[in-house]
């Protein structure tokens, strides 16, 4: 009879067990369907951070490592240390405040730079009443490269590729601050391509974008990596040379670049002819604003424009 209610009590027990099991296993087959059919990439986390699960949906995201270097591994051993960085203060955060984390970072995967974005929430396991995390990660490459292409194209010159007037304009007033800081001087070179009106109206629209392109590639040639060299407008050109000592080591760099840049163009079976204007102002020197050392390298651009009539 003893036996028989042991047998019993058994019996009771793991039915109970299978009855948790089967619940367990139709809750992941019915969380397996939902998240399959969605196309963010879904990680389940301790609340310590270790990978339990994931789940992939049809548009197969690329993941960072194969399942069996994350899978029951914390995050900090399989991410890089800047994107752990990131995960580890959204965690912090997600049980500091309660409230759901977002946060977006870059992935090197195939010798290629990937852009995710990943939502973190609370989650409490009903069956085992256990706190993990979920992980919702999507995929957002195309999103910032179209960002970076917009942003590229807010700052640069459609024609020659240099920055524009905008973005010369904020490292000009960068340059300022840096050099009132550590009491430096800096040069600001204005050129003016002198019959580059002429060559537009009579060879073309498409003669003068080649000059403007050549012309760019050359005076890039000729700089730092430090220098800026931006297209201010039209037939406009500066160069942003920061920590000059003086203004004799400007006027050098004129004399070079007048005697290195040529001034003829071969374009097609023409040949075109554009010389140069050049202006220079030095900081503090001939002004501690944008507006006067701007004025300035222009005035003695068109004196030494003037003087070539």
């Amino acid at each position: 009879m003893k036996d028989n209610e042991k047998t019993k009590e058994k019996l009771i027990k793991e039915l109970k067990e299978l009855r948790k099991n089967n619940k367990k296993l139709s809750k992941e087959l019915s969380l397996r369907s939902m998240l399959y059919s969605i196309d963010d990439l879904v990680f389940v986390l301790s609340n310590e951070g270790v990978f339990l699960n994931y789940y992939q949906g049809p548009q197969k995201i690329d993941l960072y490592v194969t399942p069996d270097k994350f899978i029951n591994k914390h995050f900090k051993e399989v991410l890089p240390r800047k994107v752990s960085k990131i995960f580890q203060d959204a965690i912090d955060n997600l049980y500091s405040t309660g409230n759901v984390q977002e946060v977006e970072y870059a992935l090197k995967i195939d010798d290629e730079n990937k852009w995710f974005s990943a939502k973190l929430s609370p989650y409490k396991d009903p069956i085992s009443g256990s706190t993990e995390i979920v992980l919702v990660v999507r995929n957002i490459t195309k999103r910032k490269r179209m960002e970076e292409s917009v942003n590229y194209l807010a700052l640069h010159d459609t024609i020659t590729g240099l920055p524009n007037r905008r973005l010369l304009l904020d490292r000009l007033n960068n340059a300022i601050k840096y050099a009132h800081r550590i009491k430096a001087k800096f040069g600001v070179i204005m050129i003016d391509l002198n019959d580059f009106k002429k060559v537009n109206d009579n060879s073309g629209h498409a003669a003068g974008d080649y000059i403007l392109k050549t012309f760019a590639h050359r005076l890039i040639k000729t700089v730092r990596k430090s220098d800026t060299v931006a297209r201010f407008g039209g037939d406009e050109f500066v160069i942003l040379l920061p920590d000059i000592k003086n203004r004799e080591l400007l006027t050098s760099f004129i004399t070079k670049l007048k005697r290195s840049i040529p001034i003829k163009y071969n374009y097609g079976d023409s040949e075109l002819q554009c010389a140069m204007s050049i202006g220079l102002a030095v900081y503090p020197d001939d002004g501690d604003t944008i507006d006067l050392l701007i004025k300035k390298s222009d005035f003695e651009m068109y004196e030494d424009k003037r003087k070539q009539l």
